[in-house]
């Protein structure tokens, strides 16, 4: 990518606190915000996609294959007008087994495993919001989407 720089720069102007979430060819990474630079830095080659995220805005880069360039978009709440509807989603962890993993690692019921910055697992969930257009056919569809933030559970 060539405006990386640029981009994480915009990201740390822009934004003090969140999570991020990344999508590798081998790995999934969730984390504090504050976790980015060190997690990411030895593994850009393999990142698929990203999502930086807080309560207000998120950033996100995204290719489709390893050797295809980053196309990059914000989210930034306090300047979208777009009509918007929120969800929340229990995320998927077997709580069984996370309890015998290391702190802060969670099990996928299908057995992926990740780091998940939360205190609380059993129940933990995600909070999307969906952006709307569609106003003046009268047909509402949903044009974009992005992570809110990751919720304790119980």
């Amino acid at each position: 990518m060539n405006n990386w720089d640029e981009f994480i720069s915009d990201i740390k102007k822009n934004m003090s606190d969140g999570w991020f979430m990344a999508a590798l060819t081998d790995e999934f990474l969730v984390d504090n915000f504050s976790e980015l630079e060190g997690k990411l830095c030895k593994n850009i080659e393999k990142l698929l996609e990203l999502r930086v995220f807080n309560s207000d805005m998120e950033y996100k880069a995204y290719r489709s294959d390893i050797g295809r360039e980053f196309v990059t978009r914000c989210i930034k709440d306090a300047v979208d007008n777009r009509d918007t509807i929120e969800e929340i989603q229990i995320l998927d962890i077997d709580t069984k087994a996370s309890a015998s993993m290391p702190n802060g690692y969670v099990q996928a019921t299908g057995g992926g495993r990740y780091h998940l910055p939360i205190n609380r697992i059993e129940d933990a969930k995600i909070k999307i919001k969906y952006y709307l257009e569609g106003k003046e056919t009268g047909q509402a569809r949903v044009a974009d989407w992005r992570i809110v933030e990751l919720m304790e559970g119980k």
